[in-house]
């Protein structure tokens, strides 16, 4: 069951999304509860109690506001799919910092929520997929949402996860083919990158969320650059 929240103070706006999303639900067959809340305050006592996989989030709300209950929630739980919903445009650059896996505008809340939507419940299928590999003799599963990258180093391949680093036996472009549709991307002739673990791109390396630097070759900048942009959706329409 996947738990989704919607939080928006405005109720006439409210009352018209959350129709929207119950239209995408019934269409898709999607196995989701989708619960609505007009107070900040009370969608995030309920969050503690019971977290919510996709968030429908308002920024300019009374109480505590958008990004200040991102905050708040990326502590409880730092895989939650958060939507900013705004009628500010200019909000997006700001939203960067706390990861948002989608901004839709409210003036165009209809052709956006179509795309958001169902790439939310794709990334939410994805980040319970798993991916078995061999352990001490054992094939053990792994949850592709927690692997960091691959590398190549002695001709043996590694998956790194955490504090991990688990020999596979498979080579890195059959693991490229095989997780690409899940947003993993070669950014080196011997790295295999997660995206969702890209933190920041410079000009001859990759940084990770857990700090980790991963050289990018000169000649895969702009695809790499290119495949993020694809997989965020921060089109330049936003600006």
């Amino acid at each position: 069951m996947i738990r989704t929240a919607i939080c928006d103070d405005d109720a006439d706006f409210m009352e018209n999304f959350c129709k929207s999303v119950d239209a995408l639900v019934t269409m898709t067959e999607a196995d989701m509860i989708v619960e609505s809340y007009s107070d900040s305050l009370d969608f995030y006592e309920e969050y503690l109690k019971n977290p919510y996989d996709i968030v429908f989030l308002d920024i300019e709300m009374s109480g505590i506001c958008g990004f200040q209950i991102v905050e708040k929630l990326r502590i409880v739980n730092d895989k939650v799919t958060i939507i900013f919903v705004s009628s500010h445009e200019s909000y997006v650059y700001r939203s960067f910092v706390f990861r948002p896996f989608r901004f839709i505008r409210k003036n165009r809340y209809k052709e956006e929520l179509y795309e958001a939507f169902f790439a939310a419940l794709q990334l939410y299928k994805s980040n319970t997929q798993i991916l078995k590999v061999t352990l001490n003799g054992e094939l053990i599963p792994v949850r592709i949402d927690d692997i960091l990258f691959f590398d190549v180093y002695s001709h043996n391949v590694f998956l790194h996860m955490g504090d991990k680093k688990i020999i596979v036996k498979k080579s890195l472009q059959d693991l490229e083919s095989e997780l690409k549709s899940v947003g993993f991307i070669r950014i080196h002739k011997s790295y295999l990158v997660n995206s969702r673990h890209i933190y920041y791109v410079k000009s001859a390396s990759v940084i990770l969320d857990d700090h980790s630097t991963l050289p990018l070759s000169k000649h895969r900048v702009k695809e790499v650059k290119d495949k993020l942009m694809y997989l965020s959706k921060l089109s330049e329409s936003w600006v």
